[in-house]
């Protein structure tokens, strides 16, 4: 424990939060030298107005660390600050202001190094995040419904989820929950591909653009939040209201609805654009094989 104690004396930026899953989640974060923040069951508190030269182990066990989680910090600073520093920059300068950063190399690498989405001006799109972090909610939709030229598969029903176009992309936190919700609002045109024989959109096609869309939306949430919003079907629970005839425009809101350890939950409508007509609505649950993450 000495040297951990040395280390943070060293490098005192360290963002500590106990997720009270069982195991700590530490990250570094970007924190002034006067102050130790820590995070306790989701509320802030300030242990410390002025670090000294040194800092302390015992400032560690004000966050209710066991050794064992201590000394994981430990590595995980040692990790971060051995990076080059425009790497350390680029770990959190892409986010948005958040209360969980359980952020993980990997999928946050893979899904930011996508190929560009083709035919997507994310000057159009609306939405209260920057036209930078569109073009990434835009490029891991392309990719899980068109492949995006990289993947070795081709995925079911390209021709049609890659029509799919986003319009609108929010993220806020709701003050009486207490949790950070997001919604994306995306159109597709009614083809021929997607009718059955009486010329409306098929029941299994309807089902079929409510899987995309609702991931869309906890991806949406995950890289606002710092966790990995994609996962596996879990199950789906789809009620068609009314039939979209073919040559009309629908337009899909999906909602997070719960995020919460591996889980994922979202709901999604399906109206015709121009009557606002209800077409489709359902919930979509899966799991995230990743790490736990807690909102």
């Amino acid at each position: 424990m000495h040297l951990l104690d040395w280390e943070l004396s060293t490098n005192p930026k360290i963002f500590c939060r106990d997720m009270n899953l069982g195991s700590n989640v530490i990250q570094p974060h970007q924190q002034p030298r006067s102050s130790w923040t820590s995070c306790v069951n989701g509320q802030q508190e300030v242990a410390g107005q002025e670090l000294c030269k040194r800092l302390r182990l015992s400032l560690l066990f004000t966050t209710r660390l066991s050794p064992c989680a201590a000394l994981r910090a430990y590595i995980q600073a040692r990790h971060f600050y051995s990076a080059p520093k425009r790497a350390r920059a680029g770990m959190n300068s892409h986010l948005l202001s958040s209360t969980t950063t359980s952020m993980t190399a990997p999928w946050e690498t893979f899904q930011r190094s996508l190929p560009q989405a083709s035919n997507v001006d994310v000057r159009q799109i609306r939405g209260n995040i920057s036209d930078a972090e569109k073009q990434i909610n835009a490029n891991v939709l392309a990719y899980f419904t068109t492949g995006s030229g990289v993947s070795p598969f081709p995925p079911f029903g390209s021709e049609i989820a890659g029509r799919l176009r986003i319009v609108e992309l929010n993220v806020w936190d709701n003050a009486s929950t207490g949790s950070a919700e997001s919604e994306v609002v995306l159109e597709i045109e009614v083809t021929e591909s997607m009718c059955n024989v009486y010329g409306t959109m098929h029941g299994g096609c309807a089902a079929f653009i409510l899987d995309p869309c609702t991931v869309s939306a906890t991806v949406l949430l995950g890289l606002a939040k710092a966790f990995d919003g994609t996962g596996v079907s879990q199950s789906m629970n789809v009620y068609w209201h009314h039939a979209a005839l073919l040559g009309s425009t629908l337009t899909v809101t999906t909602r997070s609805v719960f995020t919460d350890g591996r889980a994922r939950v979202a709901r999604c409508e399906i109206r015709e654009k121009l009557t606002g007509s209800l077409i489709v609505s359902g919930t979509h649950s899966f799991l995230n094989a990743g790490r736990a993450t807690k909102l």
